[in-house]
């Protein structure tokens, strides 16, 4: 008897996800660590051997997802990103380079970086004038207060 998990993908009777099952019998081996099953329609249940892309790792994986959603909004995956920002299909020229990512390029296209960038500079600026501020009282009540008194409080 096989279920459907939260995920969308179905479990065999042995509590084995079926897409995992059916790439290790057409490999005629285990998956290797870390590797992902990729179901090239986007449908989690078609699990037909055809449909099925063995990923060597979570990066691979989620660059095909990637590549398949650019494909999907008319873009050229080799030269047009998304920018989880403002949501528009861009150039890779327009956003940063950044090595952690996928596929070496940041979430935001460049534009959205700097309005985010100058909008955390300013929640900083504030934050710092607000800290001088309570700096400067500290050290206005220190300067105030005979030496005794100063000792007692560890100032």
């Amino acid at each position: 008897m096989s279920s459907i998990t939260p995920q969308g993908y179905r479990r065999t009777g042995t509590g084995k996800l079926e897409h995992v099952a059916i790439a290790e019998s057409v490999i005629g081996h285990f998956l290797p660590p870390h590797s992902e099953i990729h179901h090239f329609d986007g449908n989690g249940l078609n699990n037909e051997h055809t449909n099925l892309v063995i990923c060597e790792n979570r990066r691979y994986h989620q660059l095909l997802h990637a590549r398949q959603r650019i494909i999907e909004l008319g873009g050229d995956p080799d030269t047009h990103k998304w920018c989880a920002s403002c949501l528009s299909l861009q150039l890779h020229t327009a956003f940063f380079k950044c090595r952690s990512t996928f596929d070496g390029l940041s979430q935001r296209c460049k534009s959205c970086a700097k309005r985010l960038g100058q909008y955390y500079r300013q929640k900083n600026i504030e934050y710092y004038r607000e800290y001088d501020k309570r700096k400067y009282a500290r050290r206005k009540l220190s300067c105030s207060l005979p030496s005794a008194e100063k000792q007692s409080q560890g100032l």
